[in-house]
């Protein structure tokens, strides 16, 4: 953070938006998406919010003020929670009753892993690349 702090002149509280805004629009828009994703289908939901999350990754990586990158945070986070929820149903489809526990089990803990290996990676990243 203070390399992202330095690099784009960011004020305290816009630094704290870096990381805020993420996780205020992925864990208030969940329900919202799984309920679109009961509607238009999680396979469509799924893919258009990996496509989205792509898009707003590229524009977190080359934001150029410290507003541009919160609010391509935000909108990464809207995104996340289109993946998050279809990605549940799409398990709960594909897999049997017998086999759904497991499914669910094991995606939860890859999840669940990626939530550290992401900001992880993504500091080596930075780190490495600027």
């Amino acid at each position: 953070m203070p390399d992202v702090q330095r690099d784009l002149g960011a004020s305290l509280a816009q630094l704290q938006w870096v990381v805020n805004a993420f996780s205020l629009l992925s864990a208030t828009l969940l329900v919202l998406a799984g309920n679109l994703s009961d509607r238009l289908g999680a396979r469509r939901v799924f893919l258009g919010g990996l496509l989205a999350f792509a898009v707003t990754s590229a524009a977190c990586g080359v934001a150029w003020s410290a507003v541009v990158l919160d609010v391509a945070r935000a909108t990464q986070g809207a995104a996340a929670a289109a993946v998050i929820a279809s990605a549940f149903a799409l398990v709960a489809e594909t897999f049997p009753p017998h086999e759904r526990g497991r499914a669910l089990g094991t995606y939860g803990s890859f999840a669940a892993l990626s939530f550290v290996v992401g900001p992880l990676a993504g500091g080596v990243l930075a780190d490495s690349f600027g």
